[in-house]
């Protein structure tokens, strides 16, 4: 593919671009030695005049201290007038202040003498930890060290006086170091009032006498304010930044910098990385061993620009004469390379479409061969060897399903006819294997510039997986269709059945009641016997009740299956689980079962129909005795029932096997059973009849052995006396 003759463009402008660059850095060279030598010039005068500042202030404490040592005796007057001068000639200064030491037997003669000269408000403070910037008076010490002057005396200086510097957290250190060593000193950094940045130059103040050794007068303290000392030095605020630095801290610690006006611009502009300066020198005071930081970032107007501006117009014509001559020449060039790069990438576009497409796409000459075949065809095609060059009906065998006659190859009939053919849809894929495959697809027509057939494109997709799929859904559906038919039969049997159980009930209801007749009567007629008989007359008695009972258990069990209203009363349960204990009496003692009861000793009133909820109990109660058939220790169930916030409770605990864990979500789901020949419908029954008194049951298992079926009704609240079973059968 021919290269696009961009580059030779390009040509002109790097050569511009490199001529300017040559010319900007000869001309940034020459402007950098220029205002080196003018930054050099002003930091020379910047350090002499820093430098004398500084042995100026050391002048004045060495003057002040001169003046008290001289007199006799400590004059603060004079002191203060002295003071006074030295500031009017020094406007830089910002206060003169003098500690004057004080032993504790000496602290009231000098706060007597000192309210005397400022007023009676005056006192000895020390600074207060727990309160910033407060003050407290001071506490009992050996000596002090309060401010006794402080000069000039204004609304922010003379909250000074009395201050007890020997207990002040800032400059205490350096007092004491420099009145070890008897030299002047300077205090940390510290600012005294908001936006007053300064440090203390301090020198102790000893008198001497003849044979005695020296004593502390006290400490004279220059208080110098940054501002004040170094902003009448800065020359030019546009182009020159002047710091102040403590070498004694790390160039990060916010202490570093004493004092700073950093240079305008910032000093990230492209005037400080090009032409800033900076020096950094060293102060010559012992006392203030400070460091100069000088920084220069001119401004853009102090910069030369016509020199720079002229050189770079002659270069850009220079460039731009060549740039147009080449221009003319590279046109036709350039049109013909954009051509090539459209037709590249329509070609890019159509090979990646074909390689990714999921259907096979063949293309075919005049002469019936093939010339292009992308990934797909020839996967499924499963051809060895190469395609592109073979005759289509070689490597291509089709065949029609059901089909009773010689087709037309389709590639025939599209080239002859020159209009796209669909494949049928009964057209299956021979492969080299002898496996058909199931396509569908088309072959079109390919026209050249003139309008005649160039070739064609066959392309066509594999059905099997879509007809697998559909196989297999149809398999699904028709084995849903049988499920829901063998359930639609399972319940018409369960519905049979229920028919059935309605009509033996409705049958062996008049036998039974029959009996109960005949026995009512035998009990009449031996009434009328003397002496009376009384073991005939109890048994026939007991014979009528358990007629009369069965009769109202298939009386239920037809209501139950025809879904009729079920009438329900209020009834003890406690006396339920009597009736019920009674009627399993020998299948209990059969099995040897031992019982324990702990009823509720009050009547446990609720309204339901009692002949269901014994048959609730019974079931419940035979399901334990399954569970404990097997077990060869000894068996015991415990029946228990009580009264919960308005709740009637009972539960029944057996020591069999319990339940399987994985039968506990299922066991109240019809035909679901933990027994190897039940039907699954009891315990489904119970719950039915138990959410029907709108009430709850349930069944767990034991920690230990064991399970646990429980009850749960509401209270009955109703007034009226508590139906027992006879009433019950009655109603």
């Amino acid at each position: 593919m021919e290269l696009r003759p961009l580059p030779k463009k390009w040509l002109f402008a790097l050569l511009w671009w490199s001529l300017a660059l040559l010319l900007t850095l000869i001309w940034s060279r020459l402007e950098h030695a220029r205002l080196k030598e003018a930054f050099d010039k002003d930091t020379r005068h910047i350090y002499s005049m820093v430098s004398r500042k500084l042995d100026q202030n050391e002048a004045v404490v060495a003057a002040i201290e001169a003046q008290i040592t001289s007199r006799r005796s400590l004059d603060i007057d004079a002191l203060q007038r002295f003071s006074h001068e030295l500031l009017l000639r020094y406007p830089g200064l910002y206060t003169i202040e003098f500690y004057q030491y004080v032993e504790r037997g000496d602290l009231g003669e000098f706060t007597a003498a000192m309210r005397a000269r400022y007023g009676t408000s005056f006192a000895v403070r020390e600074e207060d930890p727990s309160r910033r910037r407060s003050w407290r008076a001071s506490g009992d010490y050996p000596d002090y060290l309060p401010v006794a002057m402080v000069e000039p005396r204004t609304p922010k200086t003379i909250p000074l006086l009395g201050m007890d510097s020997w207990r002040e957290p800032i400059i205490a250190a350096s007092i004491r170091q420099a009145i070890k060593y008897d030299r002047t000193q300077a205090s940390p950094q510290f600012e005294r009032y908001p936006g007053e940045r300064g440090y203390l130059l301090l020198r102790p103040v000893l008198a001497s006498g003849s044979g005695q050794p020296q004593r502390l007068l006290g400490v004279v303290a220059l208080s110098v304010n940054f501002s004040l000392l170094l902003q009448p030095l800065i020359l030019d605020r546009q182009a020159l930044g002047l710091s102040l630095l403590n070498p004694r801290q790390p160039a990060s610690h916010p202490l570093a910098e004493l004092f700073g006006s950093p240079a305008e611009p910032h000093p990230q502009s492209w005037q400080e990385l090009l032409f800033g300066q900076e020096a950094v020198l060293p102060l010559p005071s012992e006392a203030q061993p400070f460091m100069l930081r000088l920084s220069r970032a001119p401004h853009w107007e102090e910069l030369h620009w016509g020199t720079l501006l002229f050189q770079q117009l002659v270069v850009a014509l220079l460039c731009l004469s060549l740039l147009l001559i080449y221009r003319q020449r590279s046109t036709l060039q350039q049109s013909r390379a954009a051509a090539d790069e459209a037709l590249f990438e329509q070609r890019e576009r159509a090979l990646v479409t074909l390689q990714s497409i999921r259907e096979g796409v063949l293309t075919l000459g005049v002469d019936r061969r093939i010339e292009l075949a992308n990934p797909m065809a020839m996967q499924m095609l499963k051809w060895d060897g190469q395609l592109v060059g073979r005759p289509f009906a070689e490597c291509v065998h089709l065949r029609y399903e059901l089909s009773d006659s010689v087709a037309v190859s389709v590639v025939e009939r599209c080239l002859d006819g020159g209009v796209p053919i669909e494949l049928p849809e009964n057209t299956q894929l021979l492969l080299p294997s002898g496996e058909l495959l199931a396509i569908d697809g088309a072959v079109a027509p390919l026209f050249s510039r003139q309008g005649q057939i160039s070739g064609a494109v066959f392309v066509f997709r594999d059905l099997t997986p879509m007809q697998r799929r559909a196989r297999h859904a149809m398999e699904q559906s028709e084995l849903r269709a049988r499920e829901h038919i063998e359930k639609l039969a399972h319940v018409t049997r369960l519905h049979t059945m229920g028919e059935m159980a309605s009509g033996i009930a409705h049958e062996l209801n008049q036998p039974l009641t029959a009996i109960a007749n005949y026995c009512q009567a035998s009990i009449s007629l031996l009434d009328e016997i003397e002496p009376p008989i009384a073991p005939v007359r109890s048994a026939l008695e007991a014979t009528q009740q358990q007629a009369l009972r069965a009769a109202d258990i298939l009386r239920n069990l037809r209501a139950f299956v025809s879904k009729r209203p079920v009438s329900t009363g209020l009834v003890d349960l406690n006396q339920v689980v009597a009736n019920c204990l009674q009627l399993a009496e020998f299948d209990l003692r059969a099995s040897e079962i031992d019982i324990t009861l702990q009823l509720d000793s009050r009547p446990l009133p609720v309204r339901v129909d009692p002949i269901q909820l014994e048959q609730v109990m019974l079931n419940l109660l035979s399901n334990a005795l399954d569970a404990m058939r097997e077990n060869t220790a000894e068996r015991k169930l415990l029946i228990a029932s009580r009264l919960v916030d308005g709740e009637v409770r009972l539960h029944i605990e057996d020591n069999g096997s319990g339940v399987p864990a994985h039968m506990l979500d299922m066991l109240f789901h019809p035909f679901h059973s933990t027994k190897p020949h039940g039907m699954g419908l009891g315990l489904s029954i119970c719950q039915t009849i138990i959410e029907q008194f709108r009430g709850q049951i349930g069944v767990e298992n034991i920690p230990g052995g064991g399970a646990r079926s429980w009850l749960r009704l509401r209270q009955a609240s109703e007034p009226g006396p508590i139906m027992s079973r006879r009433q019950g059968q009655e109603s």
